[in-house]
């Protein structure tokens, strides 16, 4: 037993102590199965490195199961699959991040994933003082602070079946839960929503739901 941090893992940042992050699914969906276990780690890795502009912050097994951005300037699933750290780093974080899985398509070794991510009761610190995290995406008030994602990924041909305990006190995991699993694709609207007629059809009906 120890309550330090295994050597080599920086946790969960002292700047966003006060930053929750919340997983729930639709009924038949599990937030410990395999897929949402790496969603989660994928989705909570992306959001603390972004945060503190650091890939320390990724959790293990992040950097061999996720692809390099494909820095090629367009608008596709590849563009931002790894967290932007070269920003100037936000102020401290406070509030829950509620995330939601909506759905779960299996096709073969390919699944995806579409979450919906709910930011109105979270604010950053800014020069001004503390400033809610939402933004308008849509012409309707009734989606503010409303982000939903899609992440796609590929199955392995064999699965791993055991999993390190996922449920617990620790806010990070100290072992490599992604396993053979890769994150092959991943749309944020929190970070715009020009592209999502052509790249992502039904993205509004995904917003009403």
């Amino acid at each position: 037993m120890r309550c330090t941090e295994p050597s080599g893992l920086a946790g969960w940042p002292g700047e966003l102590a006060d930053l929750t992050m919340r997983w729930s699914a639709e009924p038949g969906i599990s937030v410990t199965g395999r897929a949402a276990v790496v969603a989660r780690a994928y989705v909570e890795s992306y959001v603390l490195a972004s945060a503190m502009r650091d890939d320390r912050y990724l959790y293990p097994g992040f950097d061999h199961a996720v692809d390099h951005n494909t820095g090629n300037g367009g608008i596709s699933a590849t563009e931002a699959l790894w967290p932007d750290t070269e920003q100037v780093k936000y102020g401290p974080i406070v509030g829950t991040y509620h995330n939601r899985i909506l759905t779960v398509d299996k096709s073969g070794s390919d699944l995806t994933m579409v979450v919906c991510t709910y930011l109105y009761a979270t604010a950053t610190l800014a020069h001004s003082g503390w400033v809610t995290n939402w933004r308008a995406i849509s012409d309707s008030d009734a989606h503010a602070g409303i982000y939903p994602l899609k992440i796609s990924m590929t199955v392995p041909e064999r699965s791993q079946l055991s999993l390190p305990p996922q449920e617990g006190w620790a806010r990070t995991p100290s072992e490599d839960v992604f396993g053979d699993w890769r994150v092959t694709g991943f749309f944020w609207s929190f970070m715009g929503a020009g592209w999502f007629p052509r790249e992502w059809p039904d993205y509004d009906q995904t917003l009403d739901t």
